[in-house]
């Protein structure tokens, strides 16, 4: 890929990440999570009693329809909170402008549904970080290698609803096939 093909690049705010992505495609616009923002308002609530209300007014920002109005809604929200829960209302002023990037002006189609990385998250990473973290030891690169194929192979198996064991045979005659 390059800047010229990329429109949006979403991410956590790992600063590894950040850093990369503003060396590798300087001009293409970064979407920061809105998720991993949401979680980081969560996680520095001193009253968890009320974090189901400040979250609510906190997911509230991101549904606007521009930045204009996004900038209105995080002040709003600053007032209404700052005084109550400091912690959780710093954590979402950084990197605000990151947080809705997918409300700038972009040639893609429908670009609130690119504000989170949990597609990826949740769709891909959990299940792998399952199947590697029930492999006790992989005795080599090649066997980690296989063990990542075949926990992607399942993944696209589930997703397009076919039956593992049929894709398995699936895959092992076309194996067979290639090197027999």
């Amino acid at each position: 890929m390059s800047d010229a093909h990329g429109q949006l690049i979403a991410s956590d705010g790992a600063g590894g990440i950040c850093a990369a992505i503003e060396t590798v495609y300087p001009t293409v616009a970064r979407q920061r999570c809105v998720f991993h923002k949401l979680k980081g308002v969560g996680d520095n609530l001193r009253d968890k009693d009320q974090g189901k209300e400040i979250l609510q007014t906190a997911c509230w920002i991101h549904d606007a329809s521009n930045r204009r109005e996004a900038h209105e809604h995080l002040e709003q929200f600053i007032q209404t909170w700052q005084a109550i829960e400091p912690e959780a209302v710093s954590s979402l002023t950084p990197d605000f402008d990151a947080s809705i990037g997918y409300l700038g002006p972009l040639p893609i189609e429908n670009p609130s549904r690119f504000r989170t990385t949990n597609a990826i998250e949740g769709g891909v990473m959990r299940p792998l970080r399952r199947l590697v973290n029930c492999a006790t030891c992989l005795h080599s690169l090649q066997g980690a290698e296989m063990a990542f194929f075949l926990g992607i192979a399942r993944l696209n198996a589930s997703r397009q609803n076919r039956p593992w064991p049929h894709e398995t045979h699936r895959m092992l005659t076309q194996l067979y096939n290639t090197r027999p």
